[in-house]
């Protein structure tokens, strides 16, 4: 039960392609987000 949630969550996690930091959230904790749309912005 607890490896099937382990996994659940590990599938939630959003990596950007590159190295950088968080600049910018764009929604906050529990907020639904559109497909596609802007979660945070990263600079290198």
């Amino acid at each position: 039960m607890i490896e099937h949630n382990e996994d659940a969550i590990a599938k939630k996690i959003i990596r950007a392609p590159f190295a950088g930091f968080v600049v910018k959230e764009h929604t906050q904790l529990g907020e639904w987000v559109d497909k596609g749309g802007p979660i945070v912005t990263i600079a290198d």
